[in-house]
């Protein structure tokens, strides 16, 4: 559970600096997504027969980077009968991508192209020269502020 606690923090942190990065370019093209982006799948699924969407059943995803390094994932609830996976390429090139739900329902499988164009500075984390500093892929030192 500690690992899906800290997975979970290092994206909402990952998606939240994506998000108040501005975009350099128009949306990408389908099937296409800039690097340290957001990728977002909508899964409908009426044929599962869980009675608590919230709990009852899990949309399970597995992503294999174009070096072939693979990360588990989930996805979420979002209402009625969708699902949402959401998640963020580090690397360039061709990702490929596979879900199914915990109950059995419903499974599948696409791609996705990761690209250059529109791409994040990347995901904070601490500057090696000072570790009280953070810096984009800890390489690149940023200066944060925020007000009360």
């Amino acid at each position: 559970m500690a690992g899906r606690a800290s997975a979970s923090l290092a994206l909402a942190l990952s998606l939240s600096l994506a998000a108040a990065s501005p975009p350099s370019s128009p949306p990408a093209p389908h099937g296409a997504v800039p690097l340290y982006r957001l990728f977002e799948l909508s899964v409908p699924n009426h044929a599962t027969k869980a009675t608590d969407k919230m709990a009852g059943v899990w949309l399970n995803a597995t992503f294999t980077s174009p070096a072939g390094a693979t990360t588990d994932f989930w996805g979420f609830y979002d209402g009625e009968s969708t699902w949402r996976l959401r998640f963020m390429p580090s690397a360039l090139g061709g990702w490929s991508f596979s879900w199914k739900f915990s109950d059995g329902s419903l499974s599948g499988k696409g791609s996705f192209e990761c690209i250059q164009k529109g791409a994040s500075p990347g995901v904070l984390r601490p500057y090696p020269s000072n570790p009280h500093w953070f810096a984009y892929n800890g390489e690149r030192p940023v200066f944060l502020k925020s007000y009360c």
